[in-house]
């Protein structure tokens, strides 16, 4: 099981577009909860994103050893802290939120303005998980589903203390960003595909613009399968353009489709990606460009999947022939 399946979304809406009221009363909801805010940022300014931890350094308690330590200064502010804060994590019941993500920005609701909010939760397990080494294969289908409602449960809570209209049920991020041109992709065997698009897409959902990695692995490992099933030699995995190009020459594609799909995924997406990982210091996308991208990306590959190997229509007879 991985990581991500503890992670719980939803999506709820609040019929006003004053969004800094909105703010300041979800801010004294979770501090109310005992959560501290740990960051924020602009997503698309002027609208929000918001991180709340369960952590108050100044007011946690800290082990006897740790505060001796302390004491005598063998370890630095820092070090305590950071001590104090997986002491606080550890006694934290598994299935507590832990950290609470917000996204906010307006928007309509059957032809209503107002403010929308995406809402994440990460309940404790989550980072024993990714920081303390625990492994998640030693919970139980009897602890996961009361993890899994302790959090849904508290996403609807949040909804609540704003005065919110629940538009997407909480629900585990795995079923959140579940596409059918990822289940087109494992049914015809292109599961490596599947695996990176779901990966990547998890990870840009928690804000962890390493998921843009794993979506530009996916369409070089898309066209090398591509042309393996075809009984056709791949080009190296940076030089799949090429394999593109040879879709027209089998006959799979007319110039003018390839001409698009080159533009879309090759001129526009790859190159994007390309760019953001390349170039220091790496750019910031938001989660609004991370979305479009990966939607960009399935598309190309729904087609190509009805068009190449279910249905195998081409276009024209392969050219020298």
């Amino acid at each position: 099981m991985n990581p991500e399946n503890f992670v719980f979304k939803g999506k709820f809406f609040v019929y006003s577009k004053e969004i800094g009221y909105i703010r300041s009363t979800l801010t004294d909801f979770l501090y109310s909860e005992g959560f501290s805010l740990e960051g924020g940022h602009p997503l698309v300014y002027p609208f929000l994103s918001l991180v709340f931890i369960r952590f108050h350094p100044e007011s946690s308690s800290a082990p006897l050893l740790l505060r001796v330590k302390k004491s005598l200064r063998l370890i630095s502010d820092e070090e305590f802290r950071q001590e104090l804060y997986f002491h606080s994590l550890l006694t934290t019941r598994d299935d507590v939120p832990f950290e609470v993500a917000l996204d906010l920005y307006t928007g309509k609701f059957k032809g209503y303005e107002g403010t929308i909010i995406e809402v994440i939760s990460k309940p404790a397990v989550y980072f024993k998980i990714t920081q303390r080494n625990f492994s998640p294969n030693f919970i139980s289908k009897e602890k996961y589903s009361f993890i899994k409602i302790e959090n849904e449960h508290f996403i609807k809570r949040i909804v609540n203390a704003v005065g919110g209209y629940l538009t997407e049920e909480p629900k585990p991020l795995e079923v959140y960003i579940h596409s059918s041109t990822i289940e087109k992709l494992k049914s015809f065997r292109f599961e490596e595909v599947a695996k990176l698009l779901e990966n990547g897409k998890k990870k840009v959902e928690i804000g962890n613009s390493d998921g843009l990695d794993d979506l530009r692995a996916a369409i070089e490992q898309f066209f090398r399968d591509l042309m393996i099933k075809l009984n056709e030699k791949a080009e190296r995995a940076d030089k799949w353009e090429k394999d593109l190009k040879q879709l027209n020459t089998l006959g799979y594609l007319d110039e003018d489709t390839e001409r698009v799909i080159r533009s879309t995924l090759y001129n526009g997406v790859y190159s994007f990606l390309s760019n953001v990982r390349t170039h220091p210091p790496r750019k910031e996308v938001d989660l609004f460009t991370s979305r479009l991208l990966f939607n960009l990306t399935e598309d190309v590959f729904d087609y190509l999947i009805e068009r190449i190997i279910k249905f195998k229509i081409k276009t024209n007879t392969e050219k020298g022939n």
